[in-house]
């Protein structure tokens, strides 16, 4: 049987098969807009110029100053849960920068829309992707067209899962945090639009209505601490790809 789990978030790596589409092939008419093809250049080039902005919002480069938390928070004590993400931590925070003068409550407030330290000065050593693989991209700018839109198609699903992943994990841990939280759902907003119109490009010019595709790890019963690293090695991660996806896929998007 067909897997049909395309937004459905798994506690491993798994493969399946989305369905593109109901029945049993493409509709004749009725599924595609008249500008899909720009739509879906326009959705493409928007991931890529908002993704670093997306990922700089999830860990707040330099929120907690130069020297990192005035506590001397270490790493270790962040994996075993002391860190300054959870309530405990922003209340030690509070008690120290509570003296320090005018401006202390604002840098307060920044800190918990993000994720607290060690992440604000330790981010090149915890966000680091090299566990995190997204599907495998071996098209370039010269692959066939067919080939590069199945291969897009993998990796925004995945993409979709996975910011599903992160924003239930931050809604969960930063509820207060709305300009990532905003921003995270209208990444979400748009990738599940890209979907839409790859979905319709595949079955309108290639007869395609099913893709083997595969989920990242879920983050569901790990660690404040962990559910963190995970989302800031995807987002970081996430940078990377969407540029190698915007440079092979736009050209191939661009009227002729």
């Amino acid at each position: 049987m067909p897997f049909v789990a395309l937004l459905l978030l798994q506690r491993r790596p798994v493969a399946g098969r989305a369905l593109l589409v109901t029945g049993p092939g493409c509709p004749g008419h009725g599924l595609c807009r008249s500008n899909v093809q720009e739509q879906t250049r326009r959705q493409v080039a928007l991931l890529n110029a908002t993704a670093q902005d997306l990922f700089s919002l999830y860990w707040c480069p330099g929120t907690a100053g130069p020297h990192g938390d005035p506590r001397g928070s270490s790493l270790r004590q962040a994996q075993e849960g002391g860190g300054l993400g959870t309530l405990q931590g922003q209340r030690q925070k509070a008690a120290v920068v509570g003296d320090r003068g005018h401006g202390a409550d604002a840098r307060l407030s920044s800190q918990l829309k993000c994720q607290g330290e060690p992440f604000s000065s330790e981010s090149d050593k915890l966000c680091n992707p090299g566990g995190i693989f997204f599907p495998a991209f071996r098209v370039n700018r010269t692959s066939e067209r067919k080939e590069v839109m199945v291969a897009m198609y993998k990796l925004f699903a995945f993409l979709n899962a996975s910011l599903g992943n992160i924003t239930r994990d931050q809604e969960e841990l930063n509820p207060t945090a709305k300009e990532l939280l905003d921003r995270l759902h209208n990444t979400t907003k748009t990738t599940r639009g890209l979907i839409s119109n790859l979905t319709c490009l595949l079955c309108k010019n290639y007869n395609i209505f099913q893709v083997d595709v595969s989920y990242g790890e879920s983050s569901k019963g790990k660690s404040a601490f962990k559910k963190k690293q995970q989302g800031c090695q995807v987002l970081r991660k996430y940078v990377q790809v969407i540029a190698q996806a915007a440079r092979i896929l736009l050209p191939h998007l661009s009227p002729s």
